[in-house]
């Protein structure tokens, strides 16, 4: 009986190369789809981030203006004052300081410009540019508000007390221990690709170009772009002459945390109507920056 012989073949060159061009396709095919989902989840978390961003600066906008005395006046890059109902680079606009009511030590003259000013313990300390503001008890019985811009705070031998100076007398007399307000101007601006917060903009504004853009002086609270037809971001506009509804316009750009977003960069708005809620100051009586 003859055997037959078994022997192992490899495989041939062509068999290689077919197997070679179908794990290539696999690959690739799996590469991909890889890719697609890495790209689509960088994009998404992009624009939800820059969303979520843009979305708090705005409730931060909304809150001051909601603790504001009046409606806020429109000002420039530069942080002057803005004629006509906008669109304006930003708002300045008055909140009274935290811890409530002071106390005017002293009795003041209608026709004085200086005063003394007690704190309570986490009062802050009233700056230059606030606002000295009493719209109850006797002074208004006998008088009219005062509302008055402070110009200097100096210190007094008493850590709970300073010396304010007035930039124009008060109009009414202050009897002795007279409680009053304290108001902080502050305002939002559109400077550049930057939505900056001034917590004492008047005072920094009127020292010039440099103090103004000293970082050391404000805070950024979101980035901003302007919208087609503007060279500068100018998102603060009224609805009306009446000043009772602030439209702010948020422009921006959808923030690139990865190489694989940068086709989805696209633009975005996040648009509001503000209803100014708080009418006890008198705008008129607000000092100009410039």
């Amino acid at each position: 009986m003859k055997l037959k012989s078994t022997r192992s073949h490899g495989f041939t060159f062509v068999e290689l190369l077919i197997a070679s061009v179908v794990a290539g396709i696999a690959l690739f095919g799996g590469y991909t789809l890889v890719n697609a989902a890495l790209s689509l989840y960088a994009k998404n978390f992009s624009l939800n981030r820059s969303h979520y961003t843009g979305r708090v600066s705005l409730e931060k906008v909304t809150s001051k203006i909601y603790a504001s005395g009046a409606a806020p006046i429109l000002i420039d890059k530069t942080g002057a004052d803005v004629a006509g109902n906008g669109p304006a680079a930003g708002i300045r606009f008055c909140v009274p300081a935290a811890g409530g009511a002071y106390t005017v030590t002293n009795a003041v003259a209608s026709t004085e410009t200086s005063a003394v000013i007690q704190m309570r313990t986490g009062q802050p300390r009233p700056r230059a540019s606030d606002i000295l503001l009493i719209d109850a008890g006797s002074v208004v019985q006998t008088g009219s508000v005062v509302q008055v811009e402070i110009t200097s705070v100096t210190n007094t031998t008493d850590a709970s007390r300073v010396n304010v100076t007035l930039r124009d007398a008060p109009g009414s007399a202050i009897p002795a221990n007279t409680r009053c307000l304290i108001l902080q101007q502050s305002s939002f601006v559109a400077v550049g690709t930057e939505l900056r917060f001034y917590p004492l903009v008047m005072s920094t504004a009127r020292q010039g170009a440099t103090v103004f853009n000293n970082p050391l002086n404000y805070s950024v609270v979101s980035t901003v772009e302007a919208v087609p037809g503007q060279t500068d971001a100018k998102p603060f506009a009224y609805n009306g002459t009446a000043r009772r509804l602030l439209s702010v316009n948020l422009r921006n750009r959808s923030s690139k945390y990865s190489k694989r977003v940068g086709g989805f960069n696209s633009f975005f708005n996040i648009r509001s109507s503000i209803a100014i809620k708080s009418t006890y100051l008198d705008p008129t009586k607000l000092k100009a920056i410039n």
